[in-house]
C-alpha cells in the first residue's frame, strides 16, 4: 500500500481471503466459477454484500472474539462441473436464495442503484 501511494501504482491482487482483499484493495471483483458475480468499492462489498456468494465469503471471515456468534454455511449442493458447466447460474446448487429460473437461465451482470459503482450477477436484483 505504501508503494501504491508513493508511485501511484495500480495492481491486481488475487486471493481467496476476502479480509485480506478488503485491506489491500479500493475495489473488489468477487468471482465464482470464473465469472464476476459482484463488483464494487471495497466499502460497499464489505458493508453490504449483495450476491449470496459474497455474503458467504464475508460470513466465513474469522472474528477474534470467542463470544461473537459464528455463522455457519451449510453446503446445499455440489460445485459445478468445469467440463460441463450448468445452463443457468453457476452458484445455483449452493445458493440459499435459488429460484427455478436460476437453474436454466444465466443471470447477467447488472448495474444496481443507478450507479456504475455497483454490479451484481443475480436474479434477486431484477
Amino acid at each position: 500500500k505504501d508503494l501504491q501511494k508513493e508511485f501511484g501504482l495500480t495492481y491486481l491482487f488475487i486471493s481467496h481471503d476476502i479480509a485480506v482483499v478488503g485491506y489491500m484493495s479500493d475495489r473488489i471483483a468477487v468471482m465464482y466459477f470464473g465469472e464476476v458475480v459482484e463488483l464494487s468499492s471495497t466499502e460497499n462489498i464489505l458493508k453490504d454484500p449483495r450476491h449470496p456468494y459474497t455474503q458467504i465469503l464475508i460470513d466465513a471471515v474469522p472474528v477474534p472474539d470467542p463470544l461473537y456468534p459464528k455463522k455457519k454455511f451449510v453446503r446445499l449442493g455440489d460445485f459445478p462441473n468445469v467440463f460441463k458447466p450448468p445452463l443457468g447460474c453457476y452458484f445455483y446448487d449452493q445458493c440459499p436464495h435459488a429460484m427455478e429460473k436460476c437453474k436454466n437461465k444465466k443471470p447477467s451482470l447488472q448495474q444496481l442503484e443507478n450507479s456504475e459503482e455497483r454490479l451484481v450477477r443475480c436474479f434477486l436484483y431484477e
